[in-house]
């Protein structure tokens, strides 16, 4: 059951791209010293499907956490601003964040990124 070629594109190594073992000593775990069965048990697939994981999360982090400040005091200095328009598009952008709580927005990131994976996945799997 293979996942389509939409999904061929993903860097994420799967089991047989790494394979059983990383290093050649963790064939036989029963005859390994502690640092070197840490090394075997560290690098599993899991493991390694996990510092993907939190790897990919710190790239985002790093992405958008300059992006909303740059929202932020963007929005900050048209609430401050003369112009009337500016002010009032600041002003609403402010009201906005501030009435919205934060589980909302993640509620909503959730639900976008399901649908988006339901309307790749029918356009990848159309007959």
């Amino acid at each position: 059951m293979g996942l389509g070629p939409c999904h061929k594109a993903r860097s994420f190594p799967s089991q047989e791209q790494l394979g059983d073992v990383i290093f050649s000593f963790c064939t036989n775990p029963d005859l390994l010293a502690d640092a070197q069965w840490w090394a075997c048990y560290l690098t599993t697939g899991k493991h390694v499907g996990l510092y993907w994981a939190v790897g990919t999360v710190l790239l985002l982090l790093l992405i958008t956490a300059p992006l909303v400040l740059a929202l932020g005091f963007l929005g900050a200095m048209a609430a401050r601003s003369s112009r009337l328009i500016f002010s009032l598009l600041g002003r609403g952008y402010i009201a906005i964040v501030r009435g919205v709580p934060d589980i909302a927005y993640f509620l909503f990131f959730v639900i976008a990124l399901r649908s988006e994976e339901r309307r790749v996945g029918k356009e990848c799997y159309r007959v």
